[in-house]
């Protein structure tokens, strides 16, 4: 079973609008389950995100592994238009022709443009029947071009691909069938953006649970119930928020260990950037620490030429600290990479140190997860901090719907840090307290 489904819904409504992306995680090798593998990406610089189905192979490398390096080369893009172009392009360069006529392959690309507008680009070497008729890949944008001017009020764009059983079948009835439920009294109605990807959430579970139990070839197949959900909204000044969600998480898969991140990575956009971890930090959703604990700007960071964020205990407060909880594959976050990739732990560079914390999650479960905080020998008095790097937490957590209250104290305690520095920077306090209204990522002036 492979399931790739995009929705995009109230696109004329900037204040609500999302884009949510679903996908299973099972790779087939002549028709036999191989291994799990992600098939949706970000794209953060152009505020859109990108998903595959079919092909798993692209010569020696994986389709993971090549749309990733593929993806890392194509941050010059400008638009979704230019990317979706160069894509198919570098595609019909590497993959033989013959190919084209045996196997199945597409890539949703889904995102906001500069005006604000939702586009999906589909790129494909097959038909709208799904028959192998093209002999190369081709590229075309459907949702502007197309479906935008047909929908009717509260109607979502759905582009799916993969085993139509499942998505004409099952996706299309459950809309109808459970979406008229929901609109009988007693049933809650659809309104955020978390109601939106609950409901393409429940329709993937269901779709890959119903497979998992009756699908006759199975014991075969191995089918995998692994999937991924993804929601991007529009921003201000051509930014947003893309988030993911993995779909029934297996309890026994300890290759990607939750870690909290407190400072400028609960910015997802930048956890997830290409000089960073390109993509590879599933959200979890936000957290809480059961110890209390507070935010400091106390360690001198190279890399973002200013103080960075650490943690300290503040027993007897009854301060606890927000932050985001994310999966990383465990080889991204400590050691050294053979294919020269940074780890979380380079990252963060030799002045942090890893560190089990307790933290209670969405659903109020108490876990132990992992984190990195300065070294005790690291930290300075008297540093300043700037708006860029504050920037990053107070959008992350915002983005992630922490309390604003607590919000407001990141912003006390960066101003706070830099009224006690002897450094001239008067600016980059006046910067941060514009942060007190600001919902969005856009610089000030």
């Amino acid at each position: 079973m492979t399931l790739l489904a995009t929705e995009i819904h109230n696109h004329d409504d900037p204040a609500s609008a999302l884009i949510v992306f679903a996908a299973d995680r099972r790779i087939s090798l002549g028709r036999r389950y191989f291994d799990n593998r992600k098939k949706i990406f970000t794209l953060p610089w152009l505020n859109a995100g990108i998903g595959y189905f079919g092909l798993a192979v692209v010569g020696n490398q994986s389709m993971q592994e090549w749309l990733q390096a593929f993806l890392a080369g194509a941050t010059d893009c400008q638009t979704m238009a230019e990317l979706a172009g160069r894509l198919a392009d570098s595609l019909n360069r590497v993959i033989p022709p013959a190919r084209h006529r045996v196997d199945r392959s597409g890539f949703h690309i889904g995102g906001y443009n500069r005006a604000g507008q939702p586009e999906f680009w589909y790129v494909r070497n097959v038909d709208d029947n799904g028959e192998l008729t093209l002999g190369r890949y081709e590229v075309r944008e459907d949702f502007q071009r197309r479906d935008a001017g047909t929908l009717r009020p509260n109607q979502a764009g759905t582009y799916r691909n993969g085993d139509l059983r499942a998505h004409e079948a099952a996706w299309r009835n459950i809309d109808d069938s459970f979406g008229l439920l929901l609109n009988t009294p007693g049933f809650r109605q659809r309104r955020t953006a978390t109601d939106y990807v609950d409901w393409v959430k429940f329709k993937m579970e269901l779709i890959c649970y119903f497979y998992k139990i009756y699908y006759r070839a199975r014991s075969s197949l191995a089918l995998s119930t692994h999937s991924e959900l993804r929601h991007l909204r529009p921003g201000i000044a051509g930014r947003g928020l893309f988030s993911r969600q993995r779909i029934s998480p297996s309890p026994s898969d300890n290759a990607m260990p939750p870690v909290f991140q407190y400072g400028s990575n609960c910015d997802e956009v930048r956890l997830n950037a290409s000089k960073r971890l390109v993509g590879d930090a599933l959200y979890l959703g936000r957290a809480q620490t059961l110890d209390e604990y507070e935010i400091a700007f106390d360690v001198w960071s190279q890399t973002n030429a200013c103080a960075a964020s650490n943690l300290v205990p503040v027993v007897g407060t009854g301060r606890r600290y927000w932050g985001v909880l994310y999966e990383i594959p465990a080889d991204l976050i400590r050691g050294k990479r053979a294919d020269g990739r940074r780890t979380l732990a380079q990252i963060e560079g030799s002045r942090y140190e890893e560190r089990p914390i307790r933290v209670r999650d969405t659903n109020g479960v108490e876990i132990e997860v992992t984190t990195f905080l300065v070294k005790p020998d690291e930290q300075r008095s008297g540093l300043w901090t700037s708006f860029d790097y504050v920037q990053h937490i107070v959008n992350g957590l915002r983005a992630h719907e922490v309390p604003e209250e607590y919000v407001q104290r990141v912003i006390d305690i960066a101003i706070r840090t830099n009224t006690r520095t002897a450094q001239p920077v008067t600016e980059q306090t006046h910067l941060i307290e514009t942060l007190r209204q600001s919902r969005g990522s856009a610089h000030p002036g």
